[in-house]
């Protein structure tokens, strides 16, 4: 079975362009979400401008049987 981390994209209210403002990786769900909150901060916005939040599963590495 393939390792997962998490990606978590942040969005806010105060722009036109809809892409993440904060994005965050890590070994759990909750650490990625962490890491994105930290990032959006490092961009000075504020966590009470987030939009939403979207989550992924991303698997690191495929086995053989995975990729058959």
């Amino acid at each position: 079975m393939a390792k997962l981390e998490f990606l978590t994209e942040v969005y806010v209210t105060r722009e036109a362009d809809p892409a993440p403002i904060g994005v965050g990786v890590g070994p759990t769900e909750d650490a990625s979400i962490e890491a994105a909150i930290k990032n959006l901060k490092s961009h000075n916005y504020a966590t009470r401008q987030i939009t939403f939040m979207e989550t992924y599963e991303i698997p690191q590495h495929y086995t053989a049987n995975e990729l058959a």
